[in-house]
Parts: C-alpha cells; structure tokens; sequence
C-alpha cells in the first residue's frame, strides 16, 4: 500500500509495504515527520536546525506508542524549561544548568530535596521526546541538545518525612478510612498503590479481568494502555486490594489522593501516591530481596529498585551464628 504527503512543498511518496490500512497510516506517518525533520541532506556540512514547529508537529507521528496527553506533558516540560533562556538549540547543557539554578537557589532541606525530584521528572519528560529508538528519525540533532543528551541525569534524594516514617505509615492508613467515605475513587487509587505497587497509569488502566485468583495480570499493552517497561507482570494480592480496587479512576481521582496525602496526613511530596508505591516496594524488598521487589514493581533497572525504594527499607535486628 501506498501512500503520499507533501512536504516542504513536495510530494513524496512512500511505500508502507503492509496491506493493513492502519499500520500503513502509522508508517506513513512516521516516514513523512521523518522527512519533514530531514529537510536538509545527510552530507550537508550545514548543522540541522531543529525548531519547535517541526518537533511539535512530527513528535506524536514518531512516537505513536505513547498516548496524546503523556506526549502533551513532556512538550510542555520542554517548553516551560525553554522559557528560561536561549533555546535556539532546543535544549542545551547551560540552558538545563540556568534553570536548575532558578530552581533551587535559596532552598535547602526538605524543599531543595523536592525540588531536585520535579527537576528529575521534568527531565525525564524531556528526554523521552528523543529517546533513542526514535531519535534517529528527528535527523541530524542540533549540537547542544546532542550535547545534553549524553549528560548524566539530575539524581534526586528519597522523599523526605515531615515526622518518622513509620508514624507517617500508621496515620496515614488510620486516616484512610475517612478517604473511603470522602472520595472511594481517590481511596480505590491509595489501596491499588500500597497494596499492589501500581502506577498512576496503571491504576487508571485497571481493568477488572486484570485480577484472576488472588492476583493482578498487568498485560504489556492493552487498547491504550502500555506497561511504562513495556513488559506484562503479574502481581499477588490480598482482601484490601480485591475490595476496593475499580476500574474507571481518572487523573482527578489520582490528584485528589495526592491532595489528601499531603494536606491530611502530611506528606510533603506531592506524588502522594507514588509514594504509596515505594512503600510497597520497601515492604518487598525488605520481606523478600530486591531481585523480587524489582519484578513485582516492574522495573528493568534493578538500580532503580535499590536507588528509590529499597532506600525506605527498615533494617532488622540482625543476628548471626557465633559459635
């Protein structure tokens, strides 16, 4: 099957090589946004230019596996950072490093710490827009954001407690039961976190053919949804989980159980529900090893497992043979 766009004025046309009018669209689409980022030859000695307009219009054509509002999100991370200096290149290492600086100068504590984790999701927002199964596709990169690119990552600390975390724990789960009567969506969406370790996305993804004896299937992709690892997993759960977990909670219903988390119980970061999940990850990994925590939570890195969330673990008094 065929297919033909004009751009920059030409036609072209391209061969999707498939009888299948859906995934020829998709290649189709994907080939034009190509052409359109390549408006300058390969040999060309003359550095690509690669402005917002065409980043805006061939990004959700490149990255079809990621639904519309996700792609919103890490453009408009992109254009927020923008608007704190020169980003004639897109992004560039003193243009992140300004506003970095923006950002944390005169906080420290318990602020800087948060502050340094928004840094961290902002820029894994933005570096997802050319993450490297794509990133061939958008051409020749301009020089400062090829240089960003291969920079290290902004590390971000735990999550710091405005009181220990086990009298955080406690209260929080003695003040849930007035969430259940408040916003059982909100409640639904703390439950399916602690108790399960799922992801905002997944939790609004849940379907309740996800859950077949005492255990919830989450598939890979499924309609719209897909596993951030791109893996399916299957995790074991108890009575709380099978009780109030639903399906059709929203991103309201998510912010609201932030909001509670914050406000109410006293948490001080505003992904109150991620939080939830990294406490069900230290539970894992504390009763049963981080190589299981870290296939339960779905992580391809187990860095990440021992990074973030094993950090939460209680060490236990520990005793050894002595004779």
């Amino acid at each position: 099957m065929y297919a033909q766009s004009y751009v920059n004025g030409k036609r072209e046309k391209f061969c999707t090589d498939t009888p299948d009018r859906k995934l020829a669209k998709e290649r189709a689409e994907k080939h034009f946004a190509s052409l359109l980022l390549k408006s300058q030859p390969e040999d060309s000695k003359t550095p690509q230019t690669l402005n917002m307009g065409q980043l805006e219009a061939s990004y959700p054509k490149l990255a079809l596996d990621i639904n519309a509002d996700t792609r919103e999100a890490n453009l408009k991370a992109l254009r927020h950072v923008q608007s704190f200096g020169d980003c004639s290149g897109i992004m560039s290492v003193s243009l992140w490093s300004d506003y970095k600086v923006s950002k944390l100068t005169g906080v420290e504590g318990a602020e800087k710490a948060s502050r340094l984790r928004s840094l961290r999701s902002t820029e894994t927002k933005i570096r997802s827009i050319f993450r490297k199964d794509i990133r061939n596709l958008y051409g020749k990169l301009p020089t400062p954001l090829a240089e960003w690119l291969e920079t290290k990552k902004t590390k971000a600390p735990p999550v710091s407690y405005t009181m220990p975390p086990k009298a955080l724990i406690d209260k929080t789960w003695e003040k849930s039961v007035e969430l259940s009567f408040l916003a059982p969506k909100a409640h639904a969406a703390f439950i399916m976190a602690i108790t399960a370790g799922l992801r905002a996305g997944e939790i609004q993804a849940f379907q309740s053919h996800w859950l077949q004896d005492g255990k919830v299937h989450v598939p890979a992709n499924e309609n719209t949804f897909q596993a951030k690892s791109k893996r399916a997993r299957t995790i074991p759960v108890g009575e709380a989980f099978i009780k109030y977990c639903q399906e059709g909670i929203t991103s309201a219903d998510i912010k609201a159980a932030n909001t509670w988390l914050k406000q109410s119980v006293g948490w001080t970061t505003h992904k109150g529900v991620h939080e939830m999940r990294k406490l069900y990850g230290a539970q894992i990994a504390t009763g049963y090893g981080l190589y299981v925590a870290q296939k339960l939570l779905g992580h391809t890195d187990p860095k990440i497992t021992s990074d973030y969330y094993a950090a939460l673990c209680t060490i236990p008094d520990v005793k050894v043979r002595e004779k």
